[in-house]
């Protein structure tokens, strides 16, 4: 054999016999690496980055209990469908979250209002009409101190349904047109 040929297969030889191969930089290509042959001890710490994995590579199965901290949530990241049911409790809510624009039209119901919460500060002028005072709920403490007993026994007279006048109080002056010409009609 040519001496060239059996030095060529001894450097071979102990080529393949060496613990460590030294290989030129660049010549183990990807085609020469083994299925599965890198192994998670064969990868350098921080070796492998953000632009090294593919799109949808890691999934809820690799990230460890507790990794998602609300510091590794992107802004706005959290929708209304990641939400679960009743997951948002009062402990939740920021202080003045929830204002009237959040409430929904109706949301706010009579069993909804703290007895005494709605203060005089909270009724709008003129809110308070006839028709939503209870009877006998207006007493004369309640009452202007400025009318006199005449006004008020007026308006009770007025409210009373039947005018009871003393005889000759009421004067033609006193009269609507309609009812003169009413007792006009009657005489004819």
């Amino acid at each position: 054999m040519n001496s060239n040929k059996l030095s060529a297969e001894a450097a071979l030889n102990n080529h393949k016999a060496a613990l460590t191969l030294d290989h030129p930089d660049g010549s183990v290509t990807a085609a020469k690496i083994a299925a599965n042959a890198i192994t998670g001890v064969k990868i350098a710490n921080g070796a492998v980055t953000a632009a090294k994995m593919a799109n949808n590579a890691i999934t809820a199965v690799q990230l460890a209990d507790g990794a998602a901290t609300s510091s590794k949530i992107a802004t706005d990241a959290v929708a209304t469908a990641h939400l679960q049911n009743a997951s948002v409790t009062n402990a939740k809510l920021a202080s003045d979250s929830v204002n009237a624009d959040k409430l929904a039209s109706g949301a706010v119901s009579t069993a909804k209002i703290a007895n005494s919460s709605v203060t005089t500060a909270k009724i709008g002028t003129a809110a308070v009409t006839t028709e939503k005072l209870a009877n006998g709920s207006v007493t004369a403490d309640k009452l202007d101190p400025a009318l006199s007993a005449s006004d008020l026994s007026l308006n009770q007279h007025r409210l009373a349904g039947v005018l009871d006048h003393p005889d000759g109080s009421v004067t033609i002056a006193k009269l609507a047109n309609e009812v003169l010409a009413l007792q006009v009609w009657e005489v004819y």
